[in-house]
């Protein structure tokens, strides 16, 4: 049986209420995504940015129909709902960054995938995907 819709991995991590706001996120991309696996959430220091708080990271797997413009859209408002503006990243605040690391045999944000972290999720997600 063939599976419908594109294959995607997305990242999110949040440094400021993280749980919260990861939820929220876990929450709003289930709606736009099917046969989702959720990764571990894990700490890491920040990567990048001038903040002394440790980020929650995670993967979101799934499929959908929607086209890559569209499915950043819907990642564009979940960040929004999670009260990410654009003069926090200067200050040090993440309260949500959701980046779409994988588009069907498309890589995005190919520095991403040499971090500790995405390679530990990633690690995880081949293992339960495969099950």
């Amino acid at each position: 049986m063939q599976k419908e819709g594109t294959t995607v991995i997305i990242s999110l991590g949040a440094n400021t209420c993280p749980d919260q706001h990861l939820d929220t996120a876990v929450e709003l991309t289930d709606q736009i995504l099917t046969t989702i696996y959720h990764t571990k959430r894990i700490w890491t220091a920040p990567i990048a940015i001038c903040s002394q708080e440790m980020f929650r990271n995670m993967l979101v797997f799934g499929r959908t129909t929607l086209p890559l413009d569209t499915l950043k859209k819907h990642l564009q408002k979940i960040e929004k709902t999670c009260g990410r503006a654009p003069a926090d990243k200067a200050n040090g605040i993440v309260k949500m960054d959701a980046d779409i690391l994988l588009y069907g045999d498309e890589k995005l944000h190919v520095n991403d995938w040499e971090r500790p972290y995405v390679k530990e999720l990633m690690k995880e997600l081949r293992t339960e995907i495969k099950e």
